[in-house]
């Protein structure tokens, strides 16, 4: 992370279209799907802002990490956007197809029985 309020990146190695790779040639019509976690920026931020109660500088609050709270907040304030490799803002993004979402699930931490945690499925 490069500012303090972006949360995560996600990054794949792709060509332009008509550049001429084969293999991104072959592969047009893969999906690719990843994951970037937000619970723990929101955890975060409710450990330690009670005197502040804000999350963003401009005022902008949540109460709690449920989803009832959660998804509110972010199809308010979750902004994304694509840069390459060195940093610039890539244009035209919306009509390439790509798709981004908000989703939940339930994780339960690593224990005894579960050294890496147990994983449901995805909520929304």
């Amino acid at each position: 992370m490069t500012r303090m309020n972006e949360v995560g990146f996600s990054g794949i190695f792709a060509s332009a279209p008509g550049s001429g790779c084969r293999n991104c040639t072959k592969n047009q019509d893969m999906v690719y799907e990843d994951t970037v976690p937000l619970t723990s920026q929101l955890t975060g931020y409710l450990a330690t802002s009670s005197a502040s109660n804000t999350f963003l500088p401009d005022g902008r609050t949540i109460q709690s990490v449920e989803v009832d709270r959660v998804v509110p907040f972010l199809k308010d304030n979750l902004t994304w956007r694509v840069v390459d490799t060195t940093g610039v803002l890539l244009q035209g993004v919306e009509q390439s197809g790509l798709e981004v979402k908000v989703t939940d699930r339930l994780f339960s931490p690593p224990s005894a029985t579960d050294p890496l945690g147990k994983v449901g499925g995805f909520n929304g």
